[in-house]
C-alpha cells in the first residue's frame, strides 16, 4: 500500500515525465499474481537479494522465527517466472551478498547452473561489510578456500570458452569483474572515486533522519524530513574522508584500483582505516590483476563481447 501510495505522488508530481522505478527486494512477498501484475504494469525492474543455494541463504538470512527463506523465495521467484518470463528475463536481476565463511565456489555453481538465474538481465556479489561488525570479526575462517573457490570458477569460464558454449549470467559478472582496461588507462585520481556521494543515494531511516548510506551506523546523519539537508554536516563528513585519504592513499600504487567509501571507514561517529584493510585489499588487487593477465591470454574479454 505504501509503495502504491508514493507512485501515485510521483505520477502526480512528475505527470509528463517518463518515469522509471526500481526497487531491491528479498522477494519473500512476492506471492500474490496481483502484486506481479501491479509491478509489471509499472514495468518495475526488481533487484532480488539472494545469496545462493540453499545451505548460503538459510546460513544467514532467516525469517524472525529462525527458520531460513530460501524455500519461501525460490518458489515466489518461479511465480513470478510463470506469470510473465519475458518480463522476468527482462527486468529481474540478481544482488548475491557472499560471506566469507561460505562456499563462493558452490554460490557460482548453483547461479550457474539454476534456470531461475542463468540469463537473467543482470547480476552481481557483493562482500558483506565487515566495518563494525563483531558478528565478522569472530568469524574464524580459511582463506585459502575462498582463494581455491576463485581458482576453480575461472578454470569453469575459461573451459566453457574452449568448448563455445554459451556463458551465463554469473560467468559476465566474473568477466567484467577482472576486466581492469578502464581502471589502467585511469591518469586522474580523486578521492571519492568509489564513494557514493550525497547526490547519488540517500538512506532514510523510520525516524525520517537522513544518513550517507544504508550500510552505515546512526552516527553520520545529514538532515532529516523536517528541516531537509544539512549542508554544513556534509562538508565536514566529505572533508574528514578526503584528509584521511590525503594522507594514507595518495602515494599508493594500488590507489585507482581501491573501492574505498564511507561505509568502508566509519567508525562510530568518525572515519577510520580498519586493520589489516590496506595489506588486504592489495593482496585483492594483485589477484585480480593475474586473473586479468589470464583472461587476457585466453581471450575471454573477446568471447564474452
Amino acid at each position: 500500500d505504501l509503495i502504491k501510495k508514493i507512485i501515485q505522488y510521483i505520477e502526480k508530481k512528475f505527470e509528463g515525465f517518463e518515469i522509471s522505478y526500481t526497487m531491491t527486494t528479498n522477494a519473500t512477498m512476492l506471492n500474490k499474481k496481483e502484486i506481479i501484475d501491479f509491478i509489471m504494469m509499472k514495468n518495475f525492474d526488481i533487484r532480488i537479494s539472494i545469496d545462493g543455494p540453499k545451505e548460503n541463504q538459510d546460513a544467514k538470512r532467516v525469517f524472525i522465527n529462525g527458520k531460513g527463506s530460501f524455500d519461501a523465495i525460490m518458489k515466489n521467484l518461479e511465480f513470478v517466472y510463470i506469470n510473465n518470463r519475458k518480463f522476468y528475463m527482462k527486468h529481474i536481476s540478481i544482488g548475491a551478498t557472499f560471506s566469507p565463511d561460505l562456499s563462493l565456489f558452490r554460490v557460482y555453481e548453483f547461479f550457474n547452473s539454476h534456470y531461475l538465474f542463468r540469463n537473467v538481465s543482470n547480476f552481481s556479489i557483493g562482500g558483506v561489510n565487515y566495518v563494525n561488525s563483531d558478528y565478522l570479526k569472530e568469524l574464524r575462517y580459511d582463506t585459502t578456500k575462498n582463494d581455491n573457490d576463485i581458482k576453480k570458477i575461472i578454470k569453469k569460464i575459461i573451459n566453457k570458452i574452449d568448448k563455445s558454449e554459451k556463458l551465463s549470467s554469473v560467468d559476465r559478472y566474473f568477466i567484467a569483474y577482472y576486466d581492469i582496461n578502464d581502471i589502467l588507462s585511469k591518469r586522474e585520481y580523486y578521492f571519492s572515486q568509489g564513494t557514493c556521494i550525497f547526490n547519488s543515494r540517500l538512506f532514510i531511516d523510520t525516524n525520517g533522519n537522513f544518513h550517507i548510506c544504508d550500510r552505515g551506523n546512526t552516527k553520520f546523519i545529514i538532515g532529516d524530513h523536517t528541516e531537509g539537508f544539512d549542508y554544513k554536516k556534509m562538508v565536514k563528513i566529505y572533508n574528514d574522508f578526503t584528509n584521511l585519504l590525503k594522507n594514507k592513499c595518495v602515494k599508493c600504487k594500488f590507489k585507482f584500483f581501491c573501492d574505498l567509501c564511507f561505509a568502508t571507514l566509519e567508525n562510530d561517529g568518525y572515519f577510520k582505516f580498519p586493520g589489516n584493510f590496506c595489506k588486504d585489499k592489495q593482496k585483492e588487487i594483485k589477484e585480480r590483476i593475474d586473473v586479468y593477465i589470464k583472461f587476457n591470454e585466453e581471450r575471454v574479454f573477446e568471447y564474452a563481447k
